[in-house]
């Protein structure tokens, strides 16, 4: 069996972040979401940065995908907190 590849952060930004299709976007969104379909892993990262990404957009953050990767810690944080009562 080969080796399952998980999908690296870039790749998650990156899909989550897309605005334009092209032949490379539609590689991508393939290959997301047949990785996906099989690996409950990463389809809850994609989740999580999805609503990071989608909560920046609302707030008016000009280009999402890069805040979320310059703080990709953060965003992925925030999100497992949110899960909680977070303490204020």
């Amino acid at each position: 069996g080969t080796r399952m590849n998980h999908l690296t952060l870039d790749d998650i930004i990156d899909f989550v972040s897309l605005n334009e299709i092209n032949d490379e976007s539609m590689r991508l969104i393939a290959a997301v979401n047949s990785h996906i379909a099989v690996c409950r892993e990463c389809r809850e990262l994609v989740r999580a940065f999805q609503l990071v990404y989608d909560e920046l957009t609302a707030a008016g953050v000009e280009d999402a995908g890069a805040a979320i990767a310059a703080a990709p810690d953060l965003a992925a944080f925030s999100l497992l907190t949110n899960e909680d009562d977070t303490i204020n």
